[in-house]
């Protein structure tokens, strides 16, 4: 527990990167979205008996599904927003047209994905997130809740890049009370969407695992960018001694040395199963 709060230290001048945080809040965090408990998974793997009882939300759209939850973490004067998303039949070219194409004028600046954007006003706008962050954020018992870290997992962390986005751009929190943490995110928006997310969302990280092709779709060819900075781990074991193992890169510098972008290996979509060691689905499908 000792190590978790030395982590979230910096509350309130946001979370800055390190592979402990990663490894050990953010996993669970993006994980526990694929328990059948949300609650009790953060509670175990959180080792906190004080994380409140999480909101989960779920909505069908066009070519797929997403679920979000919203849950307050006193003891950390935090509040966690996760994302998992879904195309309905990943394996069919059809749903990842549907995905690519057409990219969508967003509400603050840029273009990006239609199926992205389909979650975002589904789950965060109609849906209620956005009231349910508020609310939090407002009281409650006693507790002030300083910071809101977003999170999510592949197609899920495109969708959590939306919501950070929009949670400074809109004037709900100040960007240096926002972090994105998303492992294995897919590519968002075009290069206006990223450039203006950069100023928005400041404290914001991609984990990037060696071999991992999902980071790479759409694709610059489609008209995408990359938003956020990378931190790309080389070994695809993800083996690290907290300091060294990973590098982070500027959206500028996905294609060079030690980056993501500069990997000749075969790549593929399996590899984005499985981050820190862990199958993050089975992870959270374990978690009760």
């Amino acid at each position: 527990l000792f190590l978790v709060l030395l982590a979230l230290a910096g509350l309130g001048d946001c979370i800055k990167y390190s592979d402990y945080f990663a490894r050990n809040v953010s996993l669970p965090l993006s994980a526990a979205l694929y328990s059948s408990d949300t609650t009790s998974c953060l509670r175990k793997k959180l080792n906190s008996d004080k994380v409140k009882a999480s909101t989960k939300f779920r909505a069908e759209i066009d070519g797929g599904s997403c679920v979000g939850y919203v849950v307050a973490l006193p003891r950390y004067k935090m509040v966690a927003v996760g994302f998992k998303a879904k195309l309905s039949k990943p394996s069919e070219e059809e749903s990842w047209k549907n995905f690519l194409f057409p990219l969508k004028t967003w509400r603050h600046k840029g273009k990006v994905s239609k199926f992205l954007n389909d979650a975002f006003e589904a789950l965060w706008e109609k849906g209620g997130m956005k009231a349910k962050l508020q609310e939090i954020m407002k009281r409650r018992n006693g507790h002030k809740y300083e910071e809101v870290v977003v999170t999510g997992h592949s197609l899920g962390g495109g969708v959590a890049s939306l919501v950070a986005y929009d949670i400074v751009a809109s004037g709900l929190l100040k960007k240096n009370k926002v972090s994105l943490f998303t492992l294995g995110q897919v590519m968002v928006g075009d290069k206006d969407f990223a450039e203006d997310y950069e100023k928005q969302v400041e404290d914001s990280y991609r984990v990037v695992r060696r071999n991992d092709f999902i980071p790479h779709l759409p694709g610059v060819v489609f008209g995408y960018q990359y938003n956020g900075k990378e931190v790309f781990y080389d070994d695809a074991g993800m083996d690290s001694d907290g300091e060294s193992g990973f590098k982070m890169c500027e959206r500028k510098d996905i294609t060079k040395k030690g980056c993501s972008g500069r990997q000749v290996e075969p790549v593929g979509f399996k590899q984005n199963e499985e981050y820190f060691s862990e199958n993050v689905e089975n992870y959270g499908m374990n978690c009760k």
